[in-house]
């Protein structure tokens, strides 16, 4: 199972996604499950592998994230 990353819009979600592609991490564009979208827009990244290093990286390079899903 991928961990996620939520986002609070479909652009911040597209826009993280170019900035891990760009450091060779792994993700996918996906529907955010009901149960997590706490408001948002419903869009999340999958992300395999060390999602901790994913989210700090974005966080660090000043991507608006939501929430961070473990499995």
């Amino acid at each position: 199972m991928d961990n996620l990353i939520v986002f609070d819009s479909m652009t911040e979600a597209l826009r993280a996604r170019d900035l891990l592609r760009g450091r060779g991490i792994s993700s996918r564009l996906v529907r955010t499950p009901a149960k997590l979208r706490h408001g948002s827009c419903g869009y999340s990244l999958a992300v395999k592998g060390d999602y901790a290093r994913a989210w700090e990286f974005l966080r660090k390079n000043g991507a608006s994230l939501s929430d961070v899903n473990e499995p």
